[in-house]
């Protein structure tokens, strides 16, 4: 019987709908509105290839008459008692309510995951899922795979935004997804570190200075030495650290303000030294890397793009990505 043959996939069973067809294209039953259906699915490609094999056949996104969406087409065939194909099964999955679950997987804030067939149709997108599924993206896809042929790097978006991206493939079907998260959500705890502290030594620095004024009529030369420190600190001497010797209060000042310029000191290393993991990295490795501000300027180019292309860093350093790097008419994915 048709209810015999429909089944549940979860958790997708609210978002798609199920019919049977016969090895001729009739519907027999249908989990949704039939009347509405086409008379005949046996025009439809997936479903000359689900009679020819027992594997479940993926198909292009189309709009679906029932839906009033674009919906993905999965069909199996269904076997008889000899094993045979007696009907063929065909699922429709909502697209769009599908990619809206994938909210969990791009909690960063600018963060984005795509899905697209072998063809580099979007057959998925978070965010804005209405606006891209549907949309023929191989040529992004293509450039993509050019650009970091080893699936992962930085690279800028469709919207400007700067992310580091990867991409694998998924499942018999030649699927891939690409996933991207913002630079700055990368990043951005290592930089709030050296704000806080570059902050947090202006604050002292103002205390320091505001204590000299109290007390210079007192002890004018402890007051001198630390306010040579804080110049010091102030024209980028790194190694400037305050007389902890001092009497009385400014022992203690000294003590901490050395204690926020050895905070600040840490803060900058780490930072420095995931900037230089990531430019070793992009040094090392064969594939073309750049970097350029908000406004478009390089900033950074590695060594393979050097050596492939002829450029010399001070040639490129502060000109236009686009109008030096990019063939004209062209963006960047």
């Amino acid at each position: 019987s048709c209810a015999g043959q429909q089944v549940l996939i979860h958790p997708l069973e609210a978002r798609r709908g199920e019919v049977v067809v016969s090895l001729e294209g009739q519907v027999l039953c249908a989990s949704v509105d039939s009347e509405r259906m086409p008379g005949s699915l046996a025009d439809y490609p997936e479903f000359a290839q689900a009679r020819d094999t027992s594997m479940l056949v993926l198909g292009r996104p189309r709009w679906g008459p029932v839906a009033g969406k674009l919906v993905l087409p999965l069909v199996r065939s269904v076997p008889g008692a000899d094993g045979r194909p007696v009907g063929l099964l065909l699922l429709t999955l909502d697209l769009a309510a599908w990619s809206e679950g994938w909210r969990r997987h791009a909690e960063t804030a600018g963060s984005t995951v795509v899905l697209q067939d072998q063809a580099g149709i979007v057959i998925g997108r978070y965010p804005e899922p209405a606006k891209w599924i549907g949309h023929d993206e191989s040529a992004r896809l293509e450039a993509f795979r050019r650009q970091l042929p080893q699936g992962r790097g930085l690279g800028v978006g469709v919207d400007g935004v700067r992310r580091f991206y990867a991409a694998a493939t998924v499942g018999r079907w030649g699927l891939t997804v690409v996933t991207g998260v913002p630079e700055d959500a990368v990043l951005e705890p290592a930089r709030n570190q050296a704000r806080q502290a570059v902050l947090a030594l202006g604050v002292l620095s103002v205390l320091v200075l505001w204590l000299a004024w109290r007390l210079s009529h007192r002890l004018v030369a402890p007051l001198a030495r630390q306010a040579a420190t804080a110049r010091a600190v102030a024209e980028g001497e790194p190694r400037a650290r305050a007389d902890e010797g001092l009497p009385g209060e400014f022992r203690t000042v000294a003590n901490e303000f050395n204690r926020m310029l050895d905070g600040r000191d840490r803060a900058q290393a780490r930072l420095a030294e995931s900037e230089r993991r990531f430019r070793e990295m992009l040094d090392t490795v064969e594939l073309f890397a750049i970097a350029a501000d908000r406004e478009g300027r390089l900033t950074y180019c590695n060594e393979f793009f050097l050596q492939r292309t002829g450029w010399r860093l001070d040639e490129l350093a502060g000109a236009d990505f686009g109008e030096c790097c990019m063939p004209r008419g062209s963006a960047a994915d």
